[in-house]
């Protein structure tokens, strides 16, 4: 994991999200998802709250643009970072539905949801149904990742 040593990691991350913050409007799909994905990364939480609130005000204008990875990507690291936005993560949930996804960006998909309390049995329900018919499914990772069955739904343990 990629940890700094305090206060160095803090200033030059404080100094990194400044900079990025004059830029968001330019921020596409691909740099919402790195961006957030190197603060997980970082494992670096002090001052990141009211950059990521703005981060994902331009990650909701630009939700169509967002790709099965960059979906996948951002909830895991929303869920890494333990931010909670239930607007957001439904925002998310949505289009992952119409988007054919193959077995790992469904199981992170789903992981980070799930771990960030998204708990629509109807999303759980399609992405269960897609993942048992696609064709990169390996039943052995699968049982390790603890992806739900089509029905079940997040509800404490996996309620299946």
């Amino acid at each position: 994991m990629a940890k700094l040593e305090q206060p160095k990691t803090e200033i030059f991350v404080n100094k990194l999200l400044l900079a990025a913050e004059r830029k968001l409007s330019d921020f596409d799909a691909q740099n919402i998802d790195n961006t957030l994905w190197a603060l997980a990364m970082l494992d670096h939480r002090p001052n990141t709250e009211a950059f990521v609130i703005k981060l994902l005000y331009e990650a909701e204008r630009k939700l169509p643009g967002f790709n099965a990875q960059n979906l996948a990507n951002t909830s895991w690291a929303l869920a890494t970072l333990r931010h909670h936005d239930g607007g957001f993560i439904s925002s998310v949930a949505r289009p992952a539905h119409d988007l054919k996804l193959g077995a790992k960006h469904i199981s992170q998909l789903v992981i980070g949801l799930s771990r960030l309390g998204y708990d629509d049995p109807a999303f759980y329900d399609s992405v269960g149904s897609q993942l048992m018919s696609c064709p990169d499914l390996d039943l052995q990772a699968m049982s390790y990742t603890g992806l739900p069955w089509p029905g079940c739904t997040p509800l404490g343990p996996w309620n299946c």
